[in-house]
């Protein structure tokens, strides 16, 4: 007679984020939002400046980035240009406030969207991590393609 094996639980692989933000007091609001998420299986990771970012970029593999525009060594859109050369899957820029004109600036630039930071809740978090985790599961498709029907889906 062969003895039962236990059922082994397969922990979810994390889902993978890099905050690209100068202030560090950020982390740990986005930390907590992500707490309050029960499915959701996330691990941050900080970069204070550009260049730091770009070359954890290189070695480290990333589900999602979330970035500001302004960083102590880039500024402005140039920072998304080089995020989006560095990453080319989903990028979401966290800013101050949804200037007019904003928005439409990142996704041309190639961020999936805009996020004000009163904005970042649990909400906006998870519809976030649905997209990432959907994403490194290969169930979507080129995200690049399918962008105005995932930016309805997910309101962002």
């Amino acid at each position: 007679m062969v003895p039962a094996s236990p059922i082994r639980q397969h922990a979810p692989d994390p889902v993978r984020i890099l905050l690209i933000e100068g202030e560090p007091e950020s982390a740990p609001r986005l930390a907590g939002a992500l707490e309050r998420i029960e499915w959701a299986y996330a691990r941050i990771d900080t970069a204070a400046s550009l260049r730091h970012a770009l070359a954890r970029l290189k070695l480290e593999a990333f589900d999602l980035v979330i970035t500001e525009l302004d960083l102590p060594d880039c500024r402005g859109l140039d920072t998304l240009d080089e995020v989006v050369h560095a990453f080319d899957r989903l990028i979401v820029v966290l800013a101050a406030d949804d200037m007019p004109g904003l928005r439409e600036q990142v996704v041309a630039h190639g961020a999936f969207g805009l996020l004000p930071r009163n904005a970042l809740d649990k909400a906006a978090l998870e519809r976030l991590l649905r997209l990432a985790t959907a994403q490194a599961a290969g169930s979507v498709g080129s995200l690049r393609s399918s962008e105005a029907r995932l930016r309805k889906i997910f309101e962002l």
